[in-house]
């Protein structure tokens, strides 16, 4: 009987201590840049103020379409990692999406 009990108090503190493990995320910057005739006239990272609060995707379809005719390409840039929930928030704030890891 003692053992059950020392076995089952075991596995409630190894439950517990893992439930504690830390997330960390991978914050990524989503970047485009648009070119005409070869030349790039129009580039930006998501939270910039040269894409006035929209997503690369929309940048890319507003400057893609008539009368702008551009070629963008959009890419991932700056790539910053945190375990802090608040430095997450800062980067979400500014553009990063972030994804946790394991």
């Amino acid at each position: 009987m003692k053992t059950a009990l020392l076995v089952m108090v075991v596995l409630a503190v190894t439950a517990g201590f893992s439930s504690c493990k830390k997330v960390c995320y991978d914050c990524v910057n989503k970047c485009g840049s648009c070119q005409n005739n070869g030349f790039t006239v129009v580039a930006g990272c998501e939270g910039d103020t040269a894409l006035n609060g929209y997503s690369v995707e929309a940048w890319e379809v507003y400057f893609e379409s008539a009368p702008f005719n551009y070629d963008c390409t959009i890419f991932d840039g700056d790539v910053q990692n945190t375990c802090d929930e608040d430095t997450r928030d800062s980067y979400d704030a500014q553009g990063y999406r972030c994804v946790a890891t394991e």
